[in-house]
């Protein structure tokens, strides 16, 4: 007997959709948070592996997390806004984004050290606080804003918006994900 791993592949199966995708984001969220999480109890950490994580985390939360908060504030929001919602899930949208900028504020403060920490790891004692206090509050915030999102948003999400809706909210948050390529641009007078 096989043992299935995974989405079920039977002829019921759905073709994953920018829901999963949006899913499939917070489980990355969760994993660069323990990361953070083990960078900051890293003392015994090889200097290289400790630089390594730093600089990943410091990415991740620059780079790909904006990009999130994005599909969610600028796509999902306004799609489900489009529909006649329930208050606690009106509710649940406005939270999310006051979240989101709170999120800000955490990152903003731990960046430097794992910057700081990306370029030099002899200097992780030096930091070694604020890294346990923002992984600590990171922790804390994602367990609250993931939990409200997956048991709140997305379910209402998924009952509400069309196959049309979730094609947009995919094109979109592919969009986001495409590299920019800096154009001249010239003006030609009349």
């Amino acid at each position: 007997m096989l043992l299935q791993i995974g989405r079920n592949k039977g002829a019921d199966a759905r073709p994953p959709d920018a829901l999963d995708e949006l899913a499939a984001c917070h489980a990355r969220i969760r994993s660069f948070t323990q990361l953070a999480a083990r960078l900051a109890d890293g003392s015994d950490a090889s200097p290289q592996a400790l630089a390594e994580a730093a600089a990943s985390v410091a990415r991740y939360y620059a780079v790909a997390l904006p990009k999130h908060a994005e599909d969610e504030d600028r796509s999902l929001a306004p799609a489900l806004r489009s529909a006649t919602l329930p208050d606690d899930v009106l509710a649940a949208i406005d939270v999310m984004r006051v979240e989101h900028d709170e999120l800000d504020a955490i990152v903003a403060a731990a960046m430097p050290a794992w910057n700081a920490l990306a370029s030099d790891p002899s200097s992780w004692p030096d930091h070694a606080g604020l890294l346990r206090e923002c992984a600590r509050t990171l922790g804390l915030f994602w367990d609250r804003h993931l939990g409200l999102e997956e048991r709140v948003i997305f379910p209402a999400a998924r009952k509400l918006l069309d196959t049309t809706a979730l094609e947009k909210l995919g094109r979109e948050m592919r969009a986001r994900r495409q590299p920019t390529v800096g154009i001249a641009q010239t003006t030609r007078g009349g």
